[in-house]
């Protein structure tokens, strides 16, 4: 836009003009602004640690979580797929040690007579009838 007097170029929304300081009267309207869409903020994905936490202690589902949120938010559906997998697996090997390890201490699967009678054994001494 152009000052009326001088014929000085006026920049931006100025209401006078810079080298003449005549005040302009013509000032171009602005269209009104239409409503913008809500656009959600660049971390919107980013999976929180309910969610970790939610696929760690429950890998089943955290498993059907991966499934539903993987194609509207792939970075927490990535995240579950991870902790799903380290639940699955914490609780495999923590599982196998908790029959592994009384297998092994107590003669087997089946600790038979002697294992009931020591229990016996040592329930007598401390006075359990």
């Amino acid at each position: 836009m152009r000052c009326e007097r001088c014929g000085e170029k006026v920049y931006g929304d100025s209401y006078f003009c810079p080298k003449c300081e005549e005040e302009i009267k013509n000032m171009p309207e602005l269209p009104p602004e239409e409503p913008q869409p809500y656009n959600p903020p660049p971390g919107y994905d980013m999976p929180n640690a309910g969610w970790k936490l939610l696929s760690f202690c429950f890998p089943v589902i955290g498993l059907i979580m991966y499934f539903v949120l993987k194609s509207d938010k792939p970075l927490t559906a990535k995240a579950l797929k991870r902790n799903v997998i380290i639940g699955f697996i914490f609780y495999f090997v923590l599982s196998f040690l908790l029959v592994l390890i009384p297998m092994i201490f107590f003669n087997g699967a089946n600790p038979g007579y002697d294992y009931y009678y020591k229990i016996s054994f040592f329930a007598n001494r401390l006075n359990f009838k």
